[in-house]
């Protein structure tokens, strides 16, 4: 699970590639496992909604082609912590 989220991360134009993105298992849940995808974007430039869109749409692509259902498996959107103006800032996707 780990490749794909990351490949998706890579392919996308407007996620930074320094940091790298990371990909962890945050928990067991009933009906699967949790993983977030932590990445980072340039706020001042990007529209962090319409990238986290994206990457949603790309994951389930991938995962799609890939034999993965996620049928029972809800994606939810955690939304980005807060930094200083200017600079990048990390996002997280959490799939269940």
């Amino acid at each position: 699970m780990t490749h794909y989220l990351l490949e998706v991360a890579d392919e996308h134009g407007l996620v930074l590639k320094k940091p790298e993105p990371a990909v962890t298992l945050s928990e067991f849940a009933d009906k699967g496992l949790v993983f977030t995808l932590s990445y980072w974007i340039n706020i001042c430039e990007t529209n962090q909604t319409q990238v986290a869109s994206d990457l949603r749409r790309m994951i389930m692509q991938q995962l799609t082609e890939n034999g993965i259902a996620l049928s029972n498996m809800p994606v939810q959107l955690v939304e980005p912590a807060n930094t200083a103006a200017g600079n990048a800032q990390p996002e997280k996707i959490v799939e269940k």
